[in-house]
């Protein structure tokens, strides 16, 4: 046996599993980009969530409220930068007032922790420059320098030995009983074959792909994920003081994502996004097609004073990949070892999307206790 687990993914989620697996395991992670955390986990809004908008008992619920006291500690044992600014949930009108309640008791629900209301006095003396009537303040919520994140996770597998494989594809897998063989192919188109006991499908914008290829009926079981394309606007670092925490406008119960929202980063600059786009024939592509400056300006001035067009620029792209929700409001983390077998594990993660990065530590106890068991 080459390895006891092959980890196909080295996104924030594959990280945390390596770091975690090494531990007790040999360990061998594939990826097909150059580097660590190419796509979905450098690209989003590096926000710590606390746990505050998901179903209780789900596994985004429970994964994110244990990652996010996981996550805090090992920043500090990892000196990795980190802020615990705290986020405000607001409200501008008595429909929006409901729906805050209601994410208070759901959060509560869950179990998540440092939540309290606040009123327009508070606002004015904390953030002047930020419109409601009223606001949820979460401060267990904060951001994270997710690079610096990601190296540390790498660099403590690599510690424990594990195999980091960059720029190689997995080709094919075959599941031969007590064992499994994975094919894989480098940059320069060699193809050869490693065997495990125990593989975990960490692919995140592939996972679907890569299900099917361990047997998952990706179509039967509703599995075949969505691209969401989410833009992010920065604001002219003259105004980085106009917000000093997080700034999250209340969504409807509907809506994609978290809106667009307004984020710091690890540097006190101010950010905002990301909106939610679909995204046909699932092309990974981050280029800017269409300029949404005017959109986000619009937006923006509903919950901020004081904001002209002209303050925002473009920042990035990323995209979440989602499973679909034509059948229900609400599609939880797929977390699932599809093996018959108790000493071989064949574990997928699918639709790993926000709040992965706060419960990636969280993700990757849960697939060593799936190991173990």
């Amino acid at each position: 046996m080459d390895f006891d687990v092959v980890i196909c993914g080295a996104g924030v989620v594959g990280l945390a599993v390596a770091a975690e697996l090494s531990k007790q395991y040999t360990c061998l992670v594939i990826e097909k980009e150059s580097g660590f955390g190419k796509a979905t986990s450098s690209r989003n809004s590096e926000v710590i969530h606390a746990g505050l908008y998901y179903p209780p008992g789900s596994l985004k619920s429970s994964l994110c409220i244990e990652g996010n006291r996981l996550i805090y500690a090992w920043c500090k044992e990892h000196n990795v930068p980190f802020k615990k600014i705290g986020k405000y949930l607001t409200a501008n009108n008595i429909d929006e007032e409901k729906r805050l309640t209601e994410i208070f008791h759901n959060a509560i629900a869950c179990g998540a922790k440092g939540l309290r209301w606040t009123g327009k006095e508070e606002m004015q003396s904390e953030e002047p420059y930020v419109k409601c009537t009223s606001a949820l303040f979460s401060s267990e919520t904060g951001i994270i320098d997710t690079h610096s994140f990601m190296y540390s996770l790498e660099t403590t597998a690599i510690t424990q030995d594990c195999i980091m494989l960059y720029n190689h594809k997995m080709l094919d897998f075959q599941n031969n009983g007590s064992y499994l063989n994975i094919s894989i192919m480098d940059s320069d188109a060699n193809e050869y074959i490693v065997s495990c006991k125990h593989f975990i499908n960490a692919a995140g914008l592939y996972s679907d792909i890569i299900a099917e290829k361990t047997g998952v009926d990706i179509t039967k079981e509703d599995l075949i994920l969505e691209y969401w394309k989410g833009h992010y606007y920065k604001l002219i670092p003259s105004k980085s003081h106009y917000a000093s925490h997080l700034i999250y406008p209340v969504q409807c119960k509907n809506s994609k994502g978290l809106g667009v929202h307004l984020t710091k980063d690890m540097d006190g600059y101010i950010k905002f996004g990301p909106d939610a786009e679909f995204v046909k024939g699932k092309v990974e592509e981050y280029n800017l097609k269409q300029d949404k400056k005017q959109n986000y300006f619009s937006i923006i001035s509903t919950y901020l004073y004081d904001i002209q067009e002209d303050d925002l620029s473009f920042d990035q792209i990323g995209i979440r990949p989602k499973l679909n929700t034509k059948y229900t409001s609400y599609r939880d983390y797929y977390i699932k070892n599809i093996s018959n077998r108790k000493d071989v594990s064949i574990i997928n993660l699918i639709g790993i999307e926000s709040p992965g990065i706060t419960s990636s530590l969280a993700i990757g106890k849960k697939i060593k206790s799936m190991v173990s068991s």
